[in-house]
């Protein structure tokens, strides 16, 4: 992280965790929001094309890629792959959680 007085400010690694929340008005006929299985996949493909065995700062072209960076950027393109994909789908994505490790945490609903 660029400009940090501390480690971080050293190229570093995480063992992120990303949480998916999404939301409906109503649930389908199966009483389902929808299949889980489509979330693994646009999950699957995100992380496969821009964020697995990459260097963050240069496949995101971010210089400070911090956890809240991530949140807002996963916010962004989960909607994207997601909706171009899936079209016509009735869950909303409510938030995202990026988990740098097991006790700290960050979420971004799409407020700012």
């Amino acid at each position: 992280i660029k400009d940090y007085d501390g480690k971080c400010q050293r190229t570093h690694g995480h063992r992120w965790e990303v949480e998916v929340h999404l939301q409906c008005e109503e649930l389908d006929k199966l009483n389902m929001l929808l299949d889980f299985s489509k979330v693994k996949k646009t999950m699957d493909k995100i992380i496969d094309e821009f964020l697995d065995h990459w260097h963050l700062n240069e496949t995101l072209e971010e210089e400070n890629v911090t956890a809240e960076f991530l949140a807002k950027w996963f916010f962004g393109m989960f909607i994207n792959v997601f909706y171009s994909t899936y079209a016509g789908t009735t869950a909303d994505l409510a938030r995202i959680v990026i988990w740098e490790s097991p006790n700290c945490c960050v979420e971004y609903d799409g407020a700012n």
